[in-house]
């Protein structure tokens, strides 16, 4: 899948946290709105992966188009597992329609915890 709007990618070692999208206008997603990841990838210099949390979308609107797609992808191997974390989505509107649930979103999570859209928790906190 190629890129997004507004993406973090997280390929190495760092801790990636308190960042705060406000007030944001998007034209068009082509193929996706947000792309959070933590990943392996060519420009990867350390093996060990650092974490992603504590990332706020507040008042994100896309003007035109489909609703494309958004992402949230921690990482895991057979020794190794990083979960995205506390990540926050408040008014997000398409063509004037605020997103009410992720499901209004096309939000995907994978190794993910702890997602709120517009105050309300939608994936808990599990052990690992």
């Amino acid at each position: 899948m190629g890129g997004a709007a507004i993406s973090i990618h997280q390929a190495d070692g760092g801790h990636v946290h308190d960042i705060h999208y406000k007030n944001i206008r998007v034209e068009q997603a082509e193929q996706k709105l947000f792309d959070i990841k933590v990943l392996l990838c060519r420009y990867t210099e350390q093996l060990a992966k650092g974490e992603i949390n504590d990332i706020y979308f507040d008042n994100i609107q896309v003007l035109n188009g489909d609703i494309p797609v958004s992402m949230i992808r921690g990482y895991q191997t057979p020794t190794e597992e990083v979960r995205v974390h506390d990540v926050h989505f408040d008014n997000i509107t398409f063509m004037g329609n605020k997103c009410e649930t992720w499901q209004d979103m096309r939000l995907v999570t994978e190794l993910a915890n702890d997602i709120y859209v517009n105050g309300a928790r939608i994936f808990r906190q599990m052990k690992f």
